[in-house]
């Protein structure tokens, strides 16, 4: 073997042997400007490197997957509600539509019943509201006054769904008289309607005129 081939190879035994084989000279690595010295238990740049695009990679892909999760929720816990059952939906209307009937009808005679009739259809701070109204109102106007009330649904339609709540907008055709007009008057009017599941019965929390 040649003198210049042996120092080639002494070379190499004296280097770190990389990719591609490619030899650095531990030395040259230590007296490089700037470079320092790394520790036995620091891992190296290579792994460094990956562990770098990882996290990037990790924190793009979390966005997107708590995205991908807020929709599938959607579409599973609400949408699906009113797409796949439509049984659910026929519920809601009925309630929503039967319990404004009952809130707009009474008469002198049967005000007490009419009135109990439609607080079983209610619930929550509507239900406490409505009867201290027909306790303070509806029922001393009825008895003294002779006022009489009905109301028939035309039409309604669902605003909005969820697996305990829901939003219904009625449309209602009312008849009003008294004692002092006897004569029945007519009335339309629309009315946003929330019911809420309750022991699996929808009742109404919530009741405002449009």
């Amino acid at each position: 073997m040649s003198e210049e081939n042996r120092g080639v190879r002494e070379e190499q035994a004296d280097g770190a042997l990389l990719d591609d084989g490619v030899v650095v000279d531990d030395d040259a690595v230590g007296d490089a400007p700037g470079a320092a010295a790394r520790d036995d238990d620091q891992p190296p740049p290579r792994r460094g490197f990956f562990r770098r695009h990882w996290s990037a990679a990790l924190l793009i892909a979390l966005p997107v997957v708590a995205t991908a999760v807020a929709v599938t929720l959607y579409f599973t816990e609400y949408r699906s509600v009113a797409e796949t059952n439509q049984s659910v939906v026929a519920d809601v209307l009925k309630a929503a539509g039967d319990g404004t009937t009952a809130l707009l009808t009474y008469s002198p005679a049967s005000v007490e019943a009419d009135t109990a009739h439609a607080k079983s259809l209610l619930t929550g701070q509507f239900l406490d509201y409505y009867s201290q109204f027909t306790a303070n109102v509806i029922i001393p106007a009825a008895k003294k006054k002779e006022v009489e009330t009905g109301a028939q649904v035309t039409r309604s339609g669902l605003v909005e769904i969820h697996p305990d709540k829901a939003v219904v907008l009625v449309f209602v055709n009312q008849t009003s008289s008294s004692a002092q007009r006897p004569e029945p008057a007519n009335s339309a009017s629309a009315v946003r309607v929330t019911v809420e599941r309750q022991q699996g019965r929808w009742l109404i929390s919530a009741f405002d005129p449009v």
